[in-house]
């Protein structure tokens, strides 16, 4: 059998020509955020980080095409730090980030960020649930954030989860500092549902 979390993903089997034992299991990560999610709810000590919930853009980045490309590093890092003069922007630090970060000799792109340290699986849940918006270039993320109803900027060319995006709770913003300040500003008029 092959489990797919979506519709389009079994339409994606079915365009391949495989509709033999393909299910609609549902999303797996949805099934973890319902059941975890009380222990979600406490699980960041906000106080002691100074950040003050639904005041605050969360963000991550760590894949290969943004943090091995100074140029977009230094693009989404001009964006988030333009957003930083109007909302606490919190930047939860990506190992691989921080170490193209150091070669690049960039370390002023982290001016006026709040940045975190990695934190455990309830923690980021909790960071997540109480954002006001997330920008992000992970996958998974992007998923949460609808799962969590946060508006989401995918720092990216792409997605996987198209739903996300037909759903207006996720737009593809790229790396491009204009792309995602414009964006950013539109975030709160733009038309969302939920699609569950």
């Amino acid at each position: 059998h092959l489990y797919c979390p979506t519709e389009t993903a079994v339409k994606n089997l079915s365009n391949e020509g495989i509709t033999k034992g393909v299910i609609n299991s549902g999303d797996v990560m949805y099934d973890a955020c319902l059941y975890f999610k009380e222990n979600i709810s406490t699980g960041f000590d906000f106080k002691e980080k100074g950040l003050k919930k639904k005041e605050y853009a969360l963000c991550t980045i760590h894949r290969q095409e943004n943090t091995d490309n100074p140029d977009n590093l230094d693009s989404i890092f001009s964006a988030l730090q333009t957003i930083s003069k109007d909302l606490e922007v919190a930047l939860v630090m990506h190992p691989r980030t921080l170490k193209q970060i150091k070669e690049y000799s960039r370390l002023n792109l982290l001016k006026g960020l709040k940045v975190l340290d990695p934190v455990s699986y309830f923690e980021f849940q909790s960071l997540e649930m109480n954002s006001k918006y997330i920008l992000t270039d992970s996958g998974g993320i992007q998923k949460e954030a609808y799962f969590h109803s946060i508006p989401c900027l995918t720092l990216r060319d792409e997605t996987e989860w198209i739903e996300t995006i037909d759903s207006g709770w996720n737009q593809i913003v790229s790396s491009n500092t204009d792309d995602i300040l414009l964006a950013f500003d539109q975030i709160d008029s733009r038309r969302r549902t939920r699609i569950d």
